[in-house]
């Protein structure tokens, strides 16, 4: 009988991602330690309930600095491996408001866009 043997080593870790050299060692560790990244799981969210012209600075950046920073440094510092990579996959994780607009979250939208635009954008580089 000739069976198969499948590792698989997942790391999970929770960060503060507003320090943006903080996703850079998370993702070098690991590569230096099993051989390769094969997939990058970006997943962070902050919503704001209220009207556009209710939106604070303060609010504005919490949300771009949650929702889309930790998304763009950790690609940014995952892209070598990945690249080398030819069966690695990025999955982003966005919203319905991705694609859609919705009331009284204009910041979150806003941010849900830029997730599906920077996916878009890193597909169109790393490939499918």
């Amino acid at each position: 009988m000739i069976g198969l043997v499948l590792v698989l080593i997942v790391l999970i870790t929770l960060i503060d991602m507003y320090i943006h050299q903080l996703p850079k060692a998370v993702i070098e560790t690991p590569i230096a330690g099993v051989g390769g990244l094969h997939v990058l799981v970006n997943n962070a969210c902050i919503v704001q309930v209220g009207d556009l012209h209710e939106c604070t600075d303060k609010d504005w950046d919490e949300a771009m600095n949650t929702n889309i920073r930790p998304m763009f440094y950790s690609t940014k510092y995952a892209y070598d491996d990945l690249r080398n990579n030819p069966r690695s996959d990025i999955v982003n994780v966005g919203s319905i408001n991705s694609f859609v607009g919705q009331a009284s979250i204009p910041v979150f939208t806003t941010s849900k866009h830029d997730v599906h635009g920077g996916s878009r954008q890193a597909t169109g580089v790393l490939g499918d």
